[in-house]
């Protein structure tokens, strides 16, 4: 028997707990990992939606919703996924003008500062934001914990049967 290297008690699930205790190590991180990855999946699904929804889901705002990606929070020992914004050079590749990826101009210098997915989500002097991510993340929570709840069921059950 294997130490447990997750405490998912956040899930409500004894049952899978111990049956996660019993895995080796590696399949312990295996578990949690595809399950966060299909659960972070479902919400930057319903980011893009939320995003479409909230009256900015046309022209450039488009390009951007389409670099959306997952990332690995990667970091020695941890397991984790988000959901964040592309690139500027993204944005660009799904069709956005490079032009009106900056917003404004600075200093003496003239430089271009700015990012558009972020003045989409917190907004920028003359406009407020749409907060669209964060709604997102709010809404789908309990959907994205039965989504992780399950998948990691499945791989436990898939694992137990070898």
């Amino acid at each position: 028997m294997s130490e447990a290297l997750f405490n998912i008690d956040l899930l409500g699930d004894k049952k899978l707990q111990k049956q996660l205790n019993k895995l080796m190590a590696k399949d312990q991180k295996k578990a949690v990992n595809q399950g966060l990855k299909k659960a972070t999946a479902m919400v930057r699904t319903v980011t893009r939606q939320q995003v479409k929804s909230s009256g900015s889901g046309t022209g450039a705002s488009a390009k951007a919703i389409k670099s959306y990606k997952i990332k690995a929070k990667g970091r020695r020992g941890f397991v984790g996924w988000r959901v964040a914004s592309g690139t500027r050079e993204d944005i660009v590749k799904h069709g956005g003008d490079p032009k009106i990826l900056y917003k404004k101009t600075t200093g003496k210098s003239g430089k271009k500062q700015g990012y558009y997915p972020a003045h989409m989500e917190y907004g920028y002097s003359g406009r407020s934001g749409t907060g669209a991510m964060e709604r997102a993340f709010k809404m789908s929570y309990p959907r994205a914990i039965t989504v992780l709840r399950q998948e990691m069921r499945n791989f436990v059950r898939k694992v137990m049967k070898r």
